[in-house]
Parts: structure tokens; sequence; C-alpha cells
């Protein structure tokens, strides 16, 4: 997980004039290896996916496992990892290609999968918390 985040930050390339700009093919291939990474999960700690527009209810079906949730929050914390030069690109460029909204998408609805599941790992998940604490800082700093 820390190599597969430390390789979130490069979903950006550098053009030839020294400018930073989002790579999606990038993006593509470390959700990829996100997904494979999930695939190896044993089932008394493989979480369930939600859709993004599933309501609040449905987050009661979370896992009260603490590795399971602890697990959960870990990837959507590498999703937006992975999709945040794409909102970042966005922002900058004060617009943005189909591919790199689907990106920003991308990122929305992890932010969104993760929040809930931080709240419920702070309070089950003892021994991460300080780290749990420091991704929400993270991410309210992202805004």
């Amino acid at each position: 997980m820390r190599r597969m985040l430390h390789h979130c930050n490069t979903a950006i390339r550098r053009t030839p004039r020294g400018e930073i700009v989002y790579a999606p093919h990038i993006a593509l291939e470390l959700e990829l290896q996100l997904d494979e990474w999930y695939g190896y999960f044993p089932e008394p700690v493989r979480f369930q996916h939600l859709d993004a527009d599933t309501s609040d209810s449905a987050f009661g079906y979370l896992s009260v496992e603490p590795l399971g949730n602890f697990l959960r929050a870990q990837y959507y914390c590498c999703k937006l990892s992975i999709y945040w030069p794409a909102v970042y690109q966005s922002i900058q460029d004060n617009t943005a290609t189909p591919e790199v909204l689907k990106d920003c998408q991308g990122f929305f609805d992890a932010y969104i999968q993760v929040m809930p599941n931080i709240r419920i790992c702070i309070r089950n998940c003892i021994v991460n918390r300080w780290t749990l604490y420091a991704i929400i800082f993270i991410i309210s700093m992202a805004f």
C-alpha cells in the first residue's frame, strides 16, 4: 500500500517546457494495480464497493471488522491520490477534456466513499487512528 501511495504521485508528467500536466494513462494503470491489490484480500477483510449515488443509509452496511474498514479507507485514499492531479489540472487550466472530467468524477466518487468510512475507522481502529486523522487533514487541505 505504501508503494502504491508513493506511485500515485506519478499520475503527472513534465512537458519539454517544464510544465506539469495530468497523465490519464498513468492514472488508469495505477487504478488497475489498486484493483489487483484489492483482489488479493481474503474474504474476512474484503470490503464492499458502494456506488457514489448510494444513500447514506447504505453506509450502515460498512464492515465493522477494523482491518477491513482500514483497508477500505486506504483503498479510497489511493483513489483520491490517483485522481487528484486531474482535479488540479482542470483547476489550473480552467477547462478539462472529457477524459479529465471522468477522472475528476473518480476523485469525487472516492471522496464520497472515504469520508463515512474514515469516521467509522476512527472509532473502531485505534491502532491506525493517527494515520486516519492525518488523512482527514490532508484531504481538507486539498480543498
